[in-house]
This record gives structure tokens, sequence and C-alpha cells, in this order.
């Protein structure tokens, strides 16, 4: 890692390549992403991108990651041609000095696809690769002086078995009769750190005896690492270990493209739909499914990729080295004709017995099957683009499916993408136990009214979110009647251009919300005089890129508030100060917005070291301002 920090620190000024080369499995992301997320890292580069390009790529995907990896995306870069797109990601790039990883790259093709949306213009700029094959970096750039290439070995055999311990133990230190077996098992795995955490993640599943040590020593291939086939013959040892509910669960993450960052929901839903998880107790099938996750990634089989506001898993990935055991196993095992490739297992046929329909539509506008009131089983309703439209049936029709006019979906708890069209209530008002809604589409008029539905009735319903893609403008002057169920603990608004009197009226309306994020306009106006007792379970506040210039707060703000984000808040003069009395506050992120907002956060985290107990502030506040200063963390 030093030398990589050193070439980052050097004094070249033209846009240079760094590569990380290695067999798989050796550790080229992981020490990739260390030095992209290490401070001073964070301070030297602005903007930073981690795109993963793999096997098979799309130019537009690789330019669009850039930009929202770098937090430089807007709405109608979507919209945009490729060549407009590459054109957007230069312009933005441009006097710059940034940093860009492209994580497991296999051919110099990618990089000629996009390098002319790389300015170089002496600002000491970087390119990092992660690669299994050298001569990528050599041919993406001849000239040597702008190339530095480190070649990752394995690990030697100490520290291996210091990784193996550190797996197991943590601080610890391995009890005496097991250290001659321990060594000897990290030695077999010959120095490949991703066969030290897997079968970490094997012994650490039973007690720590030397009968079990030894029982997986004799299993372990002494030539492991010679050739990929033998690797995963090793890799294939926590597969055998997983209880049978497990192994169809890891064997499906094959499905998904190699290298793809799973959206968890939908992974979870698709397992269900597959019959995979079943019911645990009293929990739900949902809670049953994250505790499968939660398992995979403790035994090293899965990796997080992003992670919800409340700590939970939002999104994960899969190596493509046990990727590939997951193809092996599922042909070994005939798994194969129930596992397709994800734009095909997106679609769930819409049988009466269907428990999930994940739709990848191309269209903006999917109507919903008048033969859905007939799927009693249907948990989970979601489209990749686009919005639901609802089709209410008549008397007749419904008599003529055999679907009774007031048939509704008891089972259905979560509803993505639906148009909030005056038929929407209709629909909705037959899901009484939604658990989760996303409204999408015109919540402005033509005639310039906000026209947010009643949703009051929805009692089970716990997470909200709209998004408003109307083109019209608000007009209307007065206060919008916002009818949300007390029972919501997250709300996110996005677009929506609400006063801020109207956010202030939810305040004491919403007495379970712990999550609330106010998105891209989701206000309007300059100032939010927020009420005394207002959200008093809120945990998690995020504004981005709205206009607000002044906020006042009562002397104790927010009782439950953690997490406090604002990106891209430029007119913010200041936050409040009374944000150095709120009891919980641990994190305050503050990015692209004014210097004295970012001062104002210095201020709190200084305040409240001071009124604290010693060892109680965990105060974080990371900050990249509009004026070339640079980000800290604290």
């Amino acid at each position: 890692m030093t030398r990589i920090k050193d070439r980052l620190d050097g004094g070249e000024e033209r846009l240079e390549i760094i590569s990380i080369v290695g067999t798989p499995g050796v550790g080229k992301t992981t020490l990739a992403r260390k030095v992209y997320e290490d401070p001073l890292t964070v301070y030297y580069f602005k903007p930073r991108a981690w795109i993963t390009v793999s096997t098979e790529y799309q130019k537009r995907d690789l330019l669009i990651g850039i930009l929202e990896s770098a937090d430089l995306i807007k709405h109608g870069d979507y919209e945009l041609s490729d060549d407009m797109l590459g054109e957007e990601v230069s312009k933005r790039l441009r006097t710059k000095k940034y940093l860009v990883v492209m994580d497991d790259i296999w051919s110099v093709q990618a990089w000629i696809d996009i390098k002319r949306s790389f300015p170089n213009e002496s600002t000491g700029s970087k390119v990092i690769f992660t690669s299994r094959h050298a001569e990528v970096a050599e041919l993406a750039q001849p000239d040597s002086d702008l190339r530095f290439t480190l070649e990752l070995l394995p690990l030697p055999g100490d520290k291996s078995w210091e990784l193996l311990q550190n797996k197991l133990f943590g601080k610890e230190t391995c009890p005496p009769e097991l250290v001659e077996t321990g060594k000897d098992i990290a030695e077999k795995c010959r120095g490949l750190p991703l066969a030290i955490v897997v079968i970490a993640g094997i012994l650490d599943k039973e007690e720590k005896t030397r009968e079990w040590w030894n029982q997986v020593a004799k299993r372990l291939s002494s030539v492991i690492a010679r050739n990929q086939e033998v690797y995963l013959d090793t890799l294939a040892l926590s597969y055998n270990h997983l209880p049978l509910h497990l192994k169809a669960c890891f064997v499906y993450l094959g499905a998904f493209p190699e290298d793809y960052e799973i959206p968890v929901r939908k992974l979870i839903w698709l397992w269900i739909a597959e019959g995979f998880v079943q019911q645990n107790g009293k929990k739900s099938l949902e809670a049953a499914g994250e505790d499968c996750l939660r398992d995979l990634v403790r035994r090293s089989l899965v990796m997080v990729a992003r992670k919800r506001s409340n700590g939970g898993i939002k999104a994960c990935r899969i190596h493509d080295l046990l990727r590939d055991l997951c193809l092996r196993k599922a042909e070994e095992d005939n798994f194969l004709r129930h596992i397709y490739e994800y734009d095909q297992i997106s679609y769930q046929t819409t049988s009466s017995t269907s428990s999930s329909i994940i739709v990848a539509n191309t269209h903006r506008r999917l109507f919903i099957n008048r033969h859905i009131f007939k799927m009693v089983n249907l948990r989970h309703l979601y489209t990749t683009k686009g919005e639901f439209h609802v089709e209410i049936l008549s008397s007749r029709q419904a008599e003529r499916i055999g679907c009774p006019p007031s048939s509704t979906l008891d089972n259905l708890q979560t509803m993505d993408r639906l148009c909030p069209c005056s038929l929407c209530r209709k629909f909705l008002a037959r899901t009484p136990n939604l658990k989760k809604l996303g409204l999408s589409g015109s919540l402005i008029s033509e005639s310039g009214d906000v026209i947010f539905p009643d949703l009051e009735f929805l009692t089970n319903l716990e997470t909200l979110k709209c998004i408003n893609r109307s083109l019209y403008p608000r007009r209307s002057i007065g206060p919008v009647n916002l009818k949300f169920p007390e029972t919501l603990t997250k709300l996110s608004l996005q677009n929506t251009t609400l006063n801020w009197e109207e956010i202030s009226i939810l305040e004491g309306g919403l007495p379970n919300l712990e999550v609330l994020k106010l998105l891209d306009q989701a206000c309007v106006g300059s100032v939010w005089n927020t009420n005394d007792g207002a959200f008093p379970r809120l945990k998690y506040l995020r504004f981005r890129r709205l206009d607000i210039a002044e906020w006042t707060v009562s002397d104790y703000p927010f009782p439950s508030l953690e997490v406090l984000v604002l990106e891209y808040c430029l007119k913010l003069e200041a936050i409040p100060d009374g944000f150095v009395y709120v009891p919980y506050l641990h994190t305050v992120e503050v990015k692209w917005c004014s210097r004295s907002a970012r001062d104002s956060a210095e201020m709190i985290k200084e305040e409240q070291e001071n009124i604290r107990e010693v060892g109680c502030v965990n105060l974080v506040i990371r900050h990249d301002d509009d004026e070339g200063d640079s980000g800290e963390v604290y």
C-alpha cells in the first residue's frame, strides 16, 4: 500500500496509470479499496470515482458509473447519447485533480472506449487498474514514465498465519494446541487471502478444537492455487459445510452478472419466490431472508457493497471465483434449469402462486394486468424502469375472470414505482397490509397544483418514497394537505417542491418517523423554522440539493437524531447551534456546501467534545466544499 500511496503523492503532474495485478483472490480489489478510502487520498483527490469493468461491460454504464460514483451526476445525464455522456464526463473532470479506479479490467479495450473522457491537464490525476493481466496497463499507457505496475504476490507463510489468526481470534491469541494445525492450514492456502478468509469462515462455524481443525486440514489440497479448478475445490469446502437452505441461496447468486452489485431487497424477494427461505417462528419471510444473507456474509461468501442508513445491508456482491463456484455447483446439481441470467430471471410469470413480480421494463408505462387480483400470494411488485399504471376492473370484467370486485391483495407488502394517478388510491385500498410503497410520476398537475394521494388508510405502511417526475412547475401557493399514516418510519421525498411550512405540518403527524430524506428540490424556500418536539424518533436526516439558507431549531431539537447529512446545499449559511445538544448525534456529513456550513459543523464537533464525557464523542465530519478545500475525516 505504501508504494501505491507514494506514487499517488509523487511529483508527476500528467495523467498516470497505476496497475495492481495478480492472480485471482490475491487481494487486488482489497488493496485498491484501502488506497481509495485512505484519508490522504480523500484529501488530495477531488473527485474520486470507482467503477467495476469485468469481462462484459457497456461503455455507457462505465461513464454513468463514473458520474454517479464521483457525485457529479445530473438528472438529464441518463438521457444523453454515449458520445455526449463522454463529453460531460470530460467537462466535469477538467481542471480537477481526480482519481478513478477501474476495478477488474480484463482488456485494454475498456480503457480505449472511455479514455477520451479523462482530461490530461497536468493536475496530478491518476487512474488505478486492478487486473489479472499485467499487459493491460502496458497497452493502455506505452510511456513507462506514466505507468506504474505493482504485482501482488501470495502472502508468505507467517503473514498467512497472521491473517488466519486475525480472522478467527481478533486481538486474542490462538490456543497453543491449535497453533501447529493452524499454521498447516494457512500454509495450504498458499498465501491467497480469499482462500484464507473463506477457510476461516469454515473453522469459525464449529468449536475451536484440534479434532475439527485436523479434519479441515486433511480436506485442503496441498496444490491449491496451482490452477483455478483446484482453487475452486478449496473454496467448495465452505459450500459443502453450508446448511441445505443456504446452499440454494448461495448458488442462486450465480444468476447475477459478474461483479454485479446485487440489490438485497430484490435478492431476498427472489429467494422467497423460489422457495429457498422458510418461515422461522414469528419472523417474516423477509426477515428470515435477511438472516440467510447475514449468515453468508459472516462465512465470507458474500461481500457487503452498500449499507442502509440504519446499518442494514442495501447491496451485496460476490467474488468472481465464488461466482464461478456457484455456476459449477448449479451445473453439478442440475440447478441450472432453475437459474438464468438476471435479465431473464427478473420476470416471474404471473401465475396465481407467484409471490414476487420483478419486471425488467424498457418502457415508461407498464399497466398492471387485471389478473393481478387473482394472485393471492403476491408479496412484492417491482419494475426496474418506468412506472406501474393502475387498471381497475369493472364488475363485469371481474366476474368474467372469476375475481370478485372487492378482491384484495392481503399479502402484498411492497409496491414500487406506482404512478400516483387518480386510480392509485382505489388500487391501494385493496392492499391493506402494504408496508413499503414507492410513488413515481406526476405529483404536480398541468395547472401547477400539488396532488399527493391520501394514504392515511394504509395503517401498516412503514416506508414511503415519493418521486415527482412532472414537467410542470408548481404554481399553487396554499399549503398542501399531506395525509400520511402515523406508522411511517421512513420517508423519502424527491423533487416534490413542497414548502417548508408543509414539512412543519408533518413534524407532529409522524411520531414514529426514523429516517427522513429530502432530495433534489423536495422542499423549496430559504427558511425552515423547525418546531419544538419535531420528529421525536428521527435518527437519520438527509438534505440534498435544497435551496435552504436559514435553518432555526429549538434549544433541544431532534432528541433521537444520530446522523445528519447535508449535500449540495450551497445556500445554507450554518447548521443550527442547537445540534450541539442533540444527545445521540454521532455523524455529520457536509458535502459541497458553503464554507460557513462546514465551519458550523466543526464548531458543533468542538462544542460536543466540551460538554460530553471523555470517550463519548464519536462525531465524524466529512466535508468537500466548492471552494477547493479538501475533505477531512475526524
